[in-house]
């Protein structure tokens, strides 16, 4: 088996996939196999990997149906060989000495998941890339699961700073749903992982594409997503907490059911009650909580008094009254 598998996932990004593709193809480690999904592009991108597929055998190409970034990585996933599973975006790359260093990382504490450094970068922007030294600090996560519960960062949220082994990487899929995939797939891994561990050297390289559906996305959007997020968080949390009791993901459950309800009806209500919106807005926004509850989905023993009058407010159409409520 091939000791890497490196998935990229390609939709329309023709402008920055050249130097992905070379970032890998110049990688030190040379055992390696890339899977590059291209997800119903329109544009030339699928040219681009034809031609690193001609001149080098470790590149593969599957051309799909557009099916969203979840279902592209979620098809690479059930082709994938080898003993470790590493993520890139189609327009971000990577250090020349990514793979060697996180392989090695990997050997040498026998961990089931790695997380490296990365770097954001401009679209245009030149970065210096310095090599990696021997001597960089290898730290262990004691409870992954519990530090992601607790802190939910982007760097243990997403997937392309990472190496896993691939048995454990394989054991999941990506829910369709973006941006939030990352999500949810980071905690049910995390979840399941015994050992982790973190090093610092930058591997990757985070380039800030303008076109990228996360910085195209509207808020509107952005905030109905992350109600879905957060519904597969939570179910997958209450699932694992039933089956495993006396793990110490119970104890910070509540409390991230708290905070979580918190932000929903913060960014559902509250915010929207603030910044002025429509009845109708409001009138639509408050059918969305009232579903959330009826599903089962809202932590009730969350909300304030505050809030609670706040509902009972909607729930009458007093949305005046509401308003000056929440700028009490």
């Amino acid at each position: 088996a091939l000791p890497i598998c490196l998935i990229i996932p390609i939709y329309n990004v023709e402008k920055f996939l050249w130097r992905t593709l070379e970032s890998v193809q110049s990688q030190t480690w040379k055992d390696f196999e890339a899977i590059c999904v291209n997800d119903g592009s329109s544009d030339g991108s699928a040219d681009i990997v034809k031609k690193f597929v001609m001149s080098d055998k470790r590149f593969k190409l599957i051309d799909k149906q557009n099916g969203g970034v979840a279902s592209a990585r979620n098809t690479a996933l059930g082709v994938a060989k080898g003993k470790y599973i590493m993520f890139l975006d189609g327009d971000d790359y990577l250090h020349p000495q990514a793979m060697a260093v996180a392989v090695a990382t990997m050997v040498r504490t026998n961990a089931d998941v790695c997380q490296f450094g990365y770097q954001e970068v401009q679209a245009d922007e030149k970065v210096k890339i310095k090599p990696v030294l021997k001597d960089y600090l290898v730290a262990t996560v004691s409870e992954p699961a519990l530090e992601y519960i607790k802190n939910r960062s982007v760097p243990q949220i997403v997937i392309w700073n990472k190496i896993y082994k691939a048995n454990l990487a394989k054991s999941q899929t990506f829910y369709p749903i973006h941006p939030g995939e990352d999500d949810v797939y980071s905690l049910q891994i995390l979840l399941q992982t015994t050992k982790m561990v973190t090093i610092e050297p930058v591997l990757a390289y985070d380039v800030q594409n303008p076109k990228s559906v996360m910085h195209t996305i509207s808020e509107e959007k952005m905030s109905e997503n992350r109600l879905i997020v957060e519904k597969y968080i939570t179910d997958t949390l209450k699932k694992f907490v039933t089956e495993n009791p006396h793990s110490k993901v119970c104890e910070v459950f509540r409390t991230y059911q708290t905070n979580t309800e918190r932000t929903v009806i913060k960014s559902l209500l509250i915010k929207p009650l603030r910044q002025g919106a429509s009845n109708m807005d409001l009138a639509q926004n408050f059918a969305k909580y009232q579903q959330r509850i009826a599903q089962g989905d809202a932590y009730l023993p969350a909300l304030k008094y505050k809030h609670r009058l706040m509902l009972k407010l909607l729930d009458g159409q007093h949305y005046t009254l509401a308003r000056i409520l929440m700028w009490l």
